[in-house]
């Protein structure tokens, strides 16, 4: 049974089976326990957020923030813990801004951290070997990246302070041993790289146009995938494919339909205006929301491999799942929706049945392959699948 991790409404770290099944606790507030706190009044509450799963499934990345809503009060620290609970370890200590994300290295051996910093965002890497360290990588807004083949590089889209023009697309080395390599491309348009294999899927702007092209990894033999207007996402749909779609207006306002673009040309998956889409290799389909502008709730839906499209559940999110959907090219990286076979979905809010009753926000489950009903997993704010069984 595929393993999520979850932000319980406690604000700990907890984990629990796909079913609902085999529940555990990873972290305790020293701050909420009536017993450790006699005596020692200084201890305050601890708040957990962003789980995200190492890639061999053995640990979590996760951010303890300062307690309470507002997290510029306080420091955050970026901790590792293992999933089995008998060891937890912290990595850096953020003295100046706010933790927002967070990524494993392939190997494991380090965590990207993304820090808002004022006006800017900034990359940090951290390597397991030097505990307190962190080697900032980069600086500006938007910022999203993406690791290279040999998993010691990164592809950075970036600007600076979202300047028109300013616009760049640089592999670095997060060791900071090798040199920079800039592609020669003009990234005007914001997403996040996508890397596949000694290819990758990105924007260029170049007179005026915006193109989805690709690359070899230093922007060398371009091939015009498509041209559009507005802003872009893609994410990747297999070794050689991504789903694309433009918000024609700009940030803010919805992608307007779902294209799956190839080498060998492009196919319509669905005309519906959206907020975030992602795709299940294993599955061949490809999962979105859309707003539903009525009730201004989120509908679920899925473009099965025969590319029928059903509903699957209305519902409103949390706050940090309508985070990860807001910027979800990049979470589609290092947080999954979906667990490996492409069964099993989880989301974190409430169904429209629980938010007529006041209900607090819930991780629930849908069975792709069986009911269309979500299943109440636990209350909690966030939750994501291991990416493959141990």
């Amino acid at each position: 049974m595929p393993r999520l991790a979850y932000v319980g409404t406690d604000r700990q770290l907890h984990l629990v089976d796909a079913d609902g099944s085999n529940p555990a606790q990873l972290t305790l507030s020293l701050g909420d326990n009536p017993l450790l706190l006699w005596g020692q009044p200084e201890l305050t509450p601890q708040a957990w957020s962003w789980p995200t799963w190492s890639p061999d499934g053995q640990r979590l990345a996760c951010l303890e923030l300062p307690p309470g809503d507002d997290e510029e009060t306080g420091e955050a620290t970026l901790h590792v813990v293992d999933v089995d609970g008998v060891r937890q370890m912290e990595l850096l200590r953020v003295e100046a801004g706010v933790p927002l994300y967070c990524q494993w290295q392939p190997d494991g051996g380090g965590v990207l951290v993304l820090v808002q910093d004022e006006s800017e965002l900034e990359l940090r890497h951290v390597d397991l070997d030097r505990l307190g360290e962190a080697r900032p990588l980069e600086r500006g807004v938007p910022l999203f990246f993406g690791w290279l083949p040999d998993g010691r590089r990164i592809m950075i889209h970036t600007a600076s302070g979202g300047a028109v023009g300013t616009g760049r697309l640089v592999i670095r080395d997060v060791a900071g041993k090798l040199p920079d390599e800039v592609l020669p491309q003009d990234p005007g348009n914001y997403c996040a790289p996508v890397v596949q294999g000694e290819h990758v899927v990105h924007v260029d702007r170049r007179g005026g146009r915006s193109r989805l092209v690709r690359t070899l990894l230093d922007g060398s033999d371009e091939h015009t995938l498509l041209a559009y207007e507005g802003l872009g996402a893609i994410v990747p749909a297999g070794p050689d494919s991504v789903v694309f779609s433009s918000a024609p207006q700009g940030e803010g306002t919805p992608y307007r339909g779902l294209l799956l673009v190839s080498p060998e040309g492009v196919e319509q998956l669905a005309p519906d205006d959206c907020l975030s889409f992602f795709w299940s290799a294993r599955r061949d389909a490809l999962i979105y929301a859309q707003v539903d502008l009525d009730t201004n709730c989120l509908v679920w839906k899925v473009v099965e491999a025969d590319r029928s499209v059903r509903e699957l559940t209305r519902f409103w999110p949390s706050r940090e799942q309508l985070f990860y959907l807001r910027f979800f090219d990049q979470f589609v990286q290092s947080h999954h929706l979906l667990d490996p076979s492409g069964r099993w979905l989880t989301f974190a809010g409430h169904t429209v049945e629980e938010a007529a009753h006041g209900t607090e926000p819930t991780v629930h489950v849908i069975d792709l392959d069986g009911s269309p009903d979500p299943v109440d997993i636990a209350p909690g704010l966030f939750g994501c699948f291991r990416p493959e069984d141990p």
